[in-house]
């Protein structure tokens, strides 16, 4: 679908809503295929959204309705045409996490202000894994219900792939790192995994509107291990935490 075309739908959406449209802007593409636009009305800023994952949407939506229904910090779905691959999404800003991470690698680095939104941060994931958990629909996950050791070994080849094979300079072996990979996966496997997994809980996806961090982002959610959220937080390369930070987030985890 072209861009117009997309502005034009979602404008007809907010009309459906009983908004009227006076600007719609662009926002920057993520490293997703789904594009964001910012709606400006009479009566504040709605996001739209275009994605022609119809699977990954209806993830979305179910998910999302599930956790606004028991309190957690989510964007509410507002309205979604039938096609379903064009939807109205409350907007929590352009501040996040990340944004106060790079401002305090800017200066003197990671304060106590950084740290309690850290915390606060995980303490709302406890919810997501175990409160948010409970009573969801797994058969709405895409692309798969849980975190099973296929999609372990997927993780583990996305490195290889993305990172390790596009810079010459690495040297290794194939055909051992594929062994380790599959060491790896076995370990990994027994991890207990009867919570809900985000999957994606980097500082990018945790918006901070008046001091509250929301979340963002999460239709790639499954049933999975525990510890793979923390350390998607916690050892994000560019966010470049400290040890005694991580260690000292990790024991209030």
């Amino acid at each position: 679908m072209q861009d117009f075309e997309i502005q034009n739908t979602l404008a007809e959406l907010c009309r459906t809503i009983g908004e009227t449209p006076t600007d719609i802007k662009n926002i920057a593409e993520s490293g997703s295929s789904r594009k964001y636009y910012r709606i400006f009305t009479r009566n504040g800023s709605i996001i739209g959204t275009y994605s022609d994952n119809i699977e990954e949407n209806e993830a979305f939506f179910s998910f999302s309705r599930h956790f606004s229904e028991i309190g957690l910090n989510v964007p509410k779905i507002l309205y979604a045409n039938d096609k379903k691959d064009c939807y109205l999404q409350n907007d929590f800003g352009d501040d996040n996490l990340f944004a106060h991470v790079q401002k305090a690698l800017k200066g003197k680095g990671y304060d106590e202000k950084l740290v309690r939104l850290y915390k606060l941060t995980l303490k709302h994931l406890v919810s997501f894994q175990c409160v948010g958990h409970q009573g969801l629909d797994y058969t709405k996950a895409y692309p798969s219900a849980s975190f099973d050791r296929q999609a372990i070994i997927d993780d583990l080849n996305y490195f290889k792939y993305y990172f390790v094979k596009p810079h010459q300079e690495i040297v290794f072996n194939e055909t051992r790192l594929n062994q380790d990979f599959e060491a790896f996966a076995d370990f990994v496997s027994q991890a207990p995994n009867d919570f809900f997994m985000y999957r994606d809980f980097q500082s990018r996806n945790i918006m901070l509107k008046d001091g509250r961090p929301y979340f963002i982002d999460f239709q790639g959610g499954r049933k999975g291990p525990l510890p793979y959220d923390v350390v998607s937080l916690l050892y994000q390369g560019k966010a470049q935490m400290p040890q005694a930070i991580r260690d000292q987030l990790i024991d209030y985890y």
